[in-house]
């Protein structure tokens, strides 16, 4: 019989709960970080395709990419490193002919020969998408060895789709943009501001069930009643709001003017 060797011993050891075992050390995979430029080329490549695919003889427009996440909150973002790419896209209309955005992006991260593809799809692609998640492996003008970095992609309401919902472009690049800290006091404000209002698939709804739109970010801090902060001083803002959401006074160029209904003009 053959001596048993000591790597056996040791996983029936870890099994077991045995003392003298040497932890099991997870496996990792390496994750690709993309530099400022190199996230431009990335979006500059997807976006071309994305036209190529959806520009059609009768003109009826192509699908817009817009930049979100930390890429649009860094004040030199090309001198800045990333993990993920976060993406802005509208939700698909009738006059749109279809959802192009879903079938350009089952082509480049499934439907594509192997050796053609820019990645794989990770979570979400299907057609008439909310949010999707794809890994990039590969992309023309950007060489690389490394494992994926997450492309996250998430739509918007345009106002002009047989749905009806309200526009959101506002809302949900503010959502995306962060940071988590600004996030968590906008969604604490808008209830504040509204008496009682929430925030039903992305939509700002007042007590009445009434939908209000946010077509632009600078409608967005309006309706908050607060001033607009420009994406690269978020980061700093978002400390401060995050006291209020803490308890803690604020003074009131920070917290901006929000009248409460009954408080007879009173600040909050």
């Amino acid at each position: 019989m053959k001596p048993t060797q000591p790597h056996h011993r040791n996983e029936r050891r870890r099994r077991r709960g045995q003392a003298g075992a040497t932890p099991a050390v997870a496996a990792t995979t390496p994750r690709m970080i993309v530099s400022g430029a190199q996230y431009e080329i990335v979006v500059g490549n997807l976006a071309a395709l994305v036209e190529r695919d959806t520009r059609d003889p009768m003109a009826l427009g192509f699908v817009p990419l817009f930049i979100t996440g930390a890429y649009r909150r860094a004040g030199k973002p090309l001198e800045t490193m990333f993990s993920a790419i976060e993406l802005l896209a509208p939700f698909p209309t009738a006059a749109t002919g279809g959802d192009h955005l879903h079938a350009t992006l089952t082509r480049l991260f499934v439907t594509d020969p192997p050796e053609l593809r820019m990645g794989s799809a990770e979570s979400g692609l299907s057609r008439g998408f909310r949010v999707c998640t794809l890994r990039l492996d590969r992309v023309p003008n950007l060489a690389t060895n490394h494992a994926g970095v997450p492309i996250r992609i998430q739509r918007f309401d345009t106002g002009r789709d047989e749905r009806g919902a309200a526009c959101n472009f506002g809302w949900v690049i503010a959502m995306t943009t962060g940071p988590m800290g600004l996030q968590a006091f906008m969604r604490w404000r808008w209830g504040r501001v509204s008496n009682g209002g929430q925030i039903q698939h992305n939509q700002l709804v007042l007590p009445g069930a009434r939908v209000v739109p946010t077509p632009t970010e600078r409608d967005l801090f309006h309706l908050l009643r607060l001033d607009y902060l420009e994406p690269e001083h978020r980061d700093q803002w978002a400390k401060i709001y995050a006291s209020e959401l803490n308890g803690f006074k604020l003074p009131e160029w920070a917290r901006g003017t929000v009248v409460v209904k009954g408080s007879k003009g009173g600040r909050r």
